[in-house]
């Protein structure tokens, strides 16, 4: 999913909103693993906005019959110029002497 969410990067125009469902999973030893807070927390460092995290669904385990919830997980891209670094004001700056 880092993959993903930073190749979206260099396309995605200002702004977007993406919506990504993701279930909870239980580990070997029954440990919950919330996967949407997960997903939030890496799209955070990629540059995302989190505009929430909605409960979609519960889903039963086949294994052990628990329930284990599902997420939306809302981002949106905040854009930022690729250069802003190099972006100077120009304006002050005194003409040449010839």
């Amino acid at each position: 999913m880092k993959r993903h969410l930073a190749n979206l990067r260099g396309v995605l125009r200002p702004g977007p909103r993406l919506a990504c469902v993701v279930g909870d999973q239980a580990s070997y030893l029954q440990v919950t693993i919330r996967t949407g807070a997960l997903l939030a927390d890496l799209a955070r460092g990629l540059g995302y906005a989190v505009e929430g995290i909605e409960p979609f669904r519960a889903r039963r385990v086949t294994a052990t019959g628990a329930e284990l919830a599902e997420q939306v997980v809302v981002l949106r891209w905040r854009y930022r110029p690729a250069m802003a670094w190099y972006v100077r004001d120009y304006s002050a700056a005194r003409p040449c002497r010839t």
